[in-house]
């Protein structure tokens, strides 16, 4: 069985569906790209893996059933989730926010995964006793990331990281996320809107289009699929 798999997932807001029987895989160490335009279901898919939205069907990590779990449980069985608009918290120091990443480890454990983050961020290094509210976008986009690396996750969900950010901060931060892939060999669920920059990151893609799920392929065979969606 595949790393992580969703089989026929269906998902809705009160009583309003946004995902409709919705199947993929991962295997690890893989990254997949969700790709689709506003309101295709991609932040929907990353909210129904970690537990933030109801839903049907069987979502399986590593063998074990999420489907029945709360959103911590989810986060304990080793899934981070980058939630779109980033949310750090802004009253917060830059390490304040790194140590609530880490919440549930010892102390040493803290530090030293504050350290392994540091080495790979040397900007929060510089800015670690700093609110995060006083911080850049790209520098908050890679905080929030920073702070998901710190509960050393299995899964890391990012949900459209290059939102709100200029074309070269945009650039920095993809620069982070490819050199985090690969220094810690990790399995990436990536909603993006900028086809892009998530193409040069992914082994794979599936496209969304109001919700459902419309292909899938290596990215640099979706080409048709993408441009019929963004012109539609």
């Amino acid at each position: 069985m595949s790393f992580l798999v969703m089989d026929h997932v269906s998902a809705r807001y009160g009583n309003i569906p946004a995902l409709f029987d919705a199947s993929l895989s991962v295997e690890r160490g893989e990254t997949i790209a969700l790709l689709g335009a506003n309101g295709a279901g991609k932040t929907t898919t990353l909210r129904s893996i970690s537990r933030m939205v109801r839903t049907s069907g069987r979502i399986v990590l590593d063998g074990r059933d999420l489907s029945r779990l709360s959103t911590s449980d989810v986060a304990r069985a080793g899934v981070a989730h980058v939630p779109e608009g980033r949310g750090t918290l802004v009253e917060l120091t830059v390490k304040e926010n790194l140590v609530l990443g880490g919440y549930g480890a010892r102390r040493k454990e803290i530090r030293r995964r504050m350290s392994e983050v540091f080495d790979t961020l040397p900007r929060l290094a510089e800015r670690q006793d700093q609110r995060a509210g006083t911080l850049s976008g790209g520098e908050q986009q890679m905080l929030a990331i920073g702070r998901a690396l710190m509960s050393e996750p299995r899964l890391l969900l990012l949900d459209e990281p290059s939102l709100g950010l200029s074309p070269r901060t945009t650039s920095d931060v993809y620069e982070l996320i490819q050199r985090t892939i690969r220094e810690r060999d990790m399995t990436v669920v990536l909603a993006e809107q900028d086809v892009g920059y998530a193409m040069e990151v992914a082994d794979r893609a599936y496209v969304l289009q109001a919700g459902y799920v419309q292909d899938v392929g290596p990215t640099e065979d979706l080409q048709v699929s993408l441009v019929n969606q963004y012109l539609a």
